[in-house]
Protein backbone atom coordinates (compact mmCIF):
# COMPACT_ATOMS: atom_id res chain seq x y z
CA UNK A 1 0.00 0.00 0.00
CA UNK A 2 0.82 3.46 -0.48
CA UNK A 3 0.05 7.07 -0.22
CA UNK A 4 -0.50 9.84 -2.32
CA UNK A 5 3.28 10.32 -3.41
CA UNK A 6 4.18 7.03 -3.88
CA UNK A 7 5.67 6.22 -0.61
CA UNK A 8 4.81 2.92 0.83
CA UNK A 9 3.07 2.92 4.29
CA UNK A 10 3.99 0.40 6.70
CA UNK A 11 0.84 -1.00 8.49
CA UNK A 12 0.79 -2.79 12.53
CA UNK A 13 -0.79 -6.29 11.43
CA UNK A 14 -4.32 -6.46 12.99
CA UNK A 15 -4.86 -7.77 15.78
CA UNK A 16 -8.35 -9.73 16.32
CA UNK A 17 -10.44 -7.83 18.14
CA UNK A 18 -11.58 -9.05 21.76
CA UNK A 19 -14.89 -8.42 23.58
CA UNK A 20 -14.87 -9.18 27.12
CA UNK A 21 -18.32 -11.39 27.97
CA UNK A 22 -19.08 -11.97 31.10
CA UNK A 23 -20.62 -15.80 32.17
CA UNK A 24 -24.38 -15.64 33.03
CA UNK A 25 -24.38 -18.12 35.27
CA UNK A 26 -27.77 -19.92 36.45
CA UNK A 27 -27.76 -18.16 40.08
CA UNK A 28 -27.25 -14.81 38.43
CA UNK A 29 -30.46 -15.44 36.22
CA UNK A 30 -32.54 -16.58 39.30
CA UNK A 31 -31.54 -13.40 41.11
CA UNK A 32 -32.83 -11.45 37.96
CA UNK A 33 -35.82 -13.11 37.86
CA UNK A 34 -36.84 -12.87 41.57
CA UNK A 35 -35.69 -8.77 41.15
CA UNK A 36 -38.09 -8.26 37.70
CA UNK A 37 -40.91 -10.97 40.02
CA UNK A 38 -40.92 -8.51 42.77
CA UNK A 39 -40.73 -5.27 40.90
CA UNK A 40 -43.62 -6.44 38.93
CA UNK A 41 -45.11 -7.23 41.89
CA UNK A 42 -44.88 -3.27 43.25
CA UNK A 43 -45.99 -2.54 39.61
CA UNK A 44 -48.99 -4.35 39.62
CA UNK A 45 -50.32 -4.00 43.40
CA UNK A 46 -53.53 -2.01 43.51
CA UNK A 47 -52.26 0.29 46.04
CA UNK A 48 -49.52 1.51 42.85
CA UNK A 49 -52.46 1.96 40.61
CA UNK A 50 -54.56 4.38 43.01
CA UNK A 51 -51.46 6.21 43.66
CA UNK A 52 -50.88 6.18 39.82
CA UNK A 53 -54.05 7.30 38.88
CA UNK A 54 -54.30 10.27 41.93
CA UNK A 55 -51.36 11.47 39.75
CA UNK A 56 -53.05 10.78 35.83
CA UNK A 57 -56.18 12.58 37.15
CA UNK A 58 -53.74 15.43 39.19
CA UNK A 59 -53.09 15.97 35.35
CA UNK A 60 -56.83 16.67 34.54
CA UNK A 61 -56.69 13.09 32.39
CA UNK A 62 -59.72 10.98 33.10
CA UNK A 63 -59.55 7.80 35.41
CA UNK A 64 -58.40 4.49 34.51
CA UNK A 65 -60.11 2.79 37.38
CA UNK A 66 -63.32 1.45 37.46
CA UNK A 67 -63.15 0.75 41.19
CA UNK A 68 -60.59 1.30 43.76
CA UNK A 69 -57.43 -0.48 42.56
CA UNK A 70 -59.50 -2.47 39.95
CA UNK A 71 -57.24 -0.91 36.72
CA UNK A 72 -59.19 -0.55 32.88
CA UNK A 73 -57.17 -1.67 29.87
CA UNK A 74 -55.65 1.80 29.62
CA UNK A 75 -54.22 1.28 33.35
CA UNK A 76 -53.07 -1.87 32.72
CA UNK A 77 -51.32 -0.25 29.42
CA UNK A 78 -49.63 2.62 31.67
CA UNK A 79 -48.31 0.49 34.13
CA UNK A 80 -47.08 -2.01 31.75
CA UNK A 81 -44.94 1.33 29.99
CA UNK A 82 -44.04 2.36 33.53
CA UNK A 83 -42.64 -1.12 34.33
CA UNK A 84 -40.63 -1.44 30.64
CA UNK A 85 -39.25 2.23 31.61
CA UNK A 86 -38.09 1.13 34.74
CA UNK A 87 -36.49 -1.92 33.54
CA UNK A 88 -34.60 0.04 30.85
CA UNK A 89 -33.28 2.51 33.29
CA UNK A 90 -32.07 -0.60 35.38
CA UNK A 91 -30.36 -1.93 32.44
CA UNK A 92 -28.64 1.47 31.11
Amino acid sequence: MSDLTGTPVVTAPSAPIRTYLPTVTSSMKWWLAIFLGLLFFIVAFPGTYNLTNAIWTSLGLPSFLQAPGCPTTVGVLIHAIIFLIIIRLILW
